[in-house]
C-alpha cells in the first residue's frame, strides 16, 4: 500500500535503533520515489540523534547513482540526491555546497562545483556532472582550502525566493542541513497531510 510504505519512515525516524536504520536503507529501494526521499530524510534524521547507528557510506553512494541514472535532472530530485551523499559522507557541508550552487554567483558556484568535484568518489562525481554542469577548471587549491573557501564564502548567506520568484541572500546559514534534506518535502505529502511550505527549491 503506497500511503502505509509513504508513512513508514515518518515512524521510523522517531525510533534511533539499528533495526530502523536497515528498514530504511531496504526501503531506498522503493520503486516510488516519495518513499525513498522520506526513506532518506529519515536516515538523516536518525544520524542526527545517533552518531552510533551504522549507515555504511557505500549506501548511500549507491542509492544516490541509482537516482542520478533514473530520471532527468530536477531541483527535488536533487535535493534527494544531496541527502543521499550526505549519508555517504557525514560532517562534510554537502548541503551548503549545493545552496552555493542554487545562487547567481558564478564564484561561489565555481567554488561549489571544485569541492563537489574533489570531496566525492570518482564515479559518483562524473554521474552528478550532468545535474549540475561542466566541470569545474582546476584551481590548485587543496580539498581543505576548497571546504573553507566554500564554508568562509557562505557563512552569511542563506537563499530566500524573491517576491518575482528568484532568490536573495538574507540570513546566516545555521543548520548543517537544509530544511529540505530533512523535513517531509511538501512536493510529496499525500493530500490533506499538511499544507506546502516552499523550501530551498528553484
Amino acid at each position: 500500500d503506497p500511503v502505509v510504505r509513504r508513512r513508514v519512515p515518518r515512524v521510523l525516524k522517531a525510533v534511533p535503533i539499528q533495526r530502523a536504520v536497515d528498514g530504511l536503507l531496504a526501503a531506498l529501494r522503493d520503486e516510488r520515489f516519495d518513499v525513498r526521499y522520506r526513506s532518506a530524510q529519515a536516515l538523516l534524521r536518525l544520524r542526527q540523534q545517533d552518531r552510533a547507528l551504522s549507515i555504511p557510506a557505500p549506501d548511500g553512494f549507491s542509492a544516490a547513482l541509482r537516482e542520478l541514472a533514473r530520471a532527468q535532472p530536477t531541483s527535488r530530485g536533487l535535493d534527494h540526491v544531496f541527502g543521499l551523499l550526505s549519508l555517504g559522507l557525514p560532517g562534510e557541508p554537502l548541503p551548503v555546497a549545493l545552496r552555493a550552487w542554487r545562487t547567481g554567483d558564478a564564484s561561489l558556484r565555481g567554488t561549489a562545483l571544485e569541492y563537489l568535484e574533489n570531496v566525492l568518489p570518482a564515479g559518483v562525481s562524473a554521474a552528478l556532472r550532468p545535474w549540475l554542469g561542466a566541470q569545474p577548471a582546476a584551481s590548485g587549491r587543496t580539498l581543505d582550502q576548497v571546504r573553507d573557501d566554500l564554508l568562509r564564502s557562505t557563512a552569511s548567506m542563506n537563499i530566500g525566493r524573491r517576491s518575482s520568484g528568484g532568490y536573495r541572500v538574507r540570513s546566516v546559514i545555521r543548520a548543517p542541513y537544509p530544511s529540505s534534506l530533512l523535513d517531509d518535502h511538501p512536493d510529496h505529502r499525500p493530500r490533506g497531510e499538511g499544507r506546502a511550505v516552499d523550501g530551498v527549491r528553484r
